[in-house]
């Protein structure tokens, strides 16, 4: 088959608004929207193998970048609308060893913006994903020395199998500047 163009009609938008609370805790309340746009023809969104069928415009946006979409479930921002609810605070600002420490948590809802388009995981034609609740720590024990801790977990929708459980993640790091 020779080599044929294709036309390319994709799009995603990426709207956050973050409310920082006056204070010595630094808090700060997060709302996020991430839109993009799907295409029902293809089997897998963001691979030329199973890509979109010829003749037919591409509508799937594919991401160069990162974009915060959870830690478990993670979906690749195409065929996505996420809304994340987040919020952070440092507890212990008059604490001289806590004063460094950020905790925070994250809470997302996803659905697929086209129900019969797919996301990176195979699912139903069906809109909703799921939520996924995040924590976080954020400590800096000393000027060259921070630790960071993230724990989430999904909880499928009903886009997934019914015998689809929860999925977990943690993660836990350090990081020595020298």
């Amino acid at each position: 088959m020779p080599q044929g163009k294709d036309d390319i009609c994709a799009w995603a938008a990426d709207v956050r608004l973050d409310y920082l609370v006056a204070g010595a805790r630094k808090t700060r309340l997060s709302a996020e929207a991430i839109l993009a746009s799907g295409d029902p023809d293809r089997q897998v969104t963001s691979a030329t193998v199973g890509g979109n069928r010829h003749g037919t415009a591409d509508h799937a946006f594919n991401a160069l970048g990162f974009l915060n979409t959870g830690l478990a479930f993670a979906p690749e921002v195409s065929n996505l609308a996420a809304l994340r609810l987040g919020a952070s605070t440092f507890p212990a600002p008059g604490v001289s060893a806590l004063e460094r420490m950020q905790v925070g948590a994250d809470f997302f809802v996803y659905a697929k913006l086209r129900e019969e388009a797919p996301v990176n995981e195979p699912t139903s034609a069906d809109h909703y994903l799921g939520v996924e609740p995040d924590l976080y720590i954020n400590w800096q024990l000393t000027n060259d020395f921070s630790l960071a801790v993230r724990y989430g977990v999904f909880f499928p929708g009903s886009a997934f199998g019914p015998n689809d459980d929860a999925r977990q993640f943690f993660y836990a790091g350090v990081t020595y500047a020298f």
